[in-house]
């Protein structure tokens, strides 16, 4: 089977709107649409920038808040979970909108996961829980999900022929190392956290104890609202039936591939306009060239 790339949708959002707010101040309202455009087909077809260009599968995960950890937090005495946190601006609705309208695009082959109350982490959670028999790659800059991360014994990162269950994490940004397994999970709580764990999975524990100031976590928050693989019961995507055959479809998926032709269309016209490519930027930070 192709590689998987699950992708952070609200991730990517913000990505673009860097980009985007220097677009939106000089350039007319026709090249903004157009620009949007190219830069959600590169982004969503072209994979992993910091590796050449494999075919691959895409899954884009995405949140529909109200979440059911704000609920379960709050009737344990717990802080308002991700209490504090602005409200989008008007750009970053622009650049949403323009990332669906191409992601529902007629003849779009593109795998979209969305359930309410649920986050993107867990989507990306319960893809792994299905263990798919494919190298699966989380592509965000949510460490939250870099407990997910998975070696296999014998795996070649992008053969089509896999038999081994893997998972790689990689980072949508310029931190490095950009793909990370198991050692490198390891590495980065040693150097970020100071701590030292054996599993890639530890990660939440120690989350749990020390808190999470991006989500408005508290010391000893409950482990089950950050541990993917080992959500409460009730809210166990897996253990829906509507929910659960849509996962189970994603992570086996051979169809929403992605689209060569398009990326080398959208990449032709960034080029021709005199924008940088983010097809072939490490950074990947679309905006405006020097040209």
């Amino acid at each position: 089977m192709l590689p998987l790339v699950v992708i952070d949708f609200r991730v990517f959002c913000y990505h673009i709107v860097s980009g985007f707010e220097t677009i939106a101040k000089n350039r007319d309202e026709e090249t903004q649409k157009k620009w949007l455009k190219a830069s959600w087909a590169i982004m969503l077809n072209r994979g992993i920038t910091n590796l050449p260009y494999f075919p691959h599968c895409v899954v884009i995960a995405d949140d529909c808040p109200p979440y059911w950890r704000t609920k379960y937090l709050e009737e344990k005495g717990f802080p308002l979970y991700k209490g504090g946190r602005k409200e989008k601006p008007i750009i970053w609705h622009q650049v949403e909108e323009a990332g669906k309208n191409y992601i529902f695009s007629k003849g779009s082959p593109l795998s979209f996961l969305k359930f309410e109350g649920y986050e993107a982490d867990d989507i990306a959670g319960s893809i792994v829980r299905c263990q798919p028999k494919r190298t699966v790659i989380l592509h965000t800059i949510d460490t939250d999900w870099l407990g997910l991360v998975k070696d296999s014994e014998e795996d070649n990162l992008v053969t089509e022929e896999q038999n081994k269950f893997s998972v790689y994490w990689n980072n949508l940004d310029q931190w490095t190392p950009r793909l990370r397994g198991k050692q490198e999970a390891i590495e980065y709580t040693k150097k970020r956290l100071k701590r030292d764990i054996i599993e890639a999975r530890e990660i939440w524990k120690i989350k749990s104890q020390d808190g999470d100031k991006a989500d408005n976590l508290i010391k000893g928050s409950p482990i089950e609202v950050i541990d993917l693989l080992s959500p409460p019961p009730q809210f166990d995507l897996l253990r829906k039936a509507e929910t659960k055959d849509l996962i189970r479809e994603a992570s086996e998926t051979e169809t929403s591939a992605s689209n060569w032709g398009h990326l080398v269309k959208a990449s032709e016209w960034m080029e021709r306009h005199g924008f940088v490519n983010p097809m072939y930027d490490n950074q990947i930070h679309p905006v405006l060239s020097d040209k």
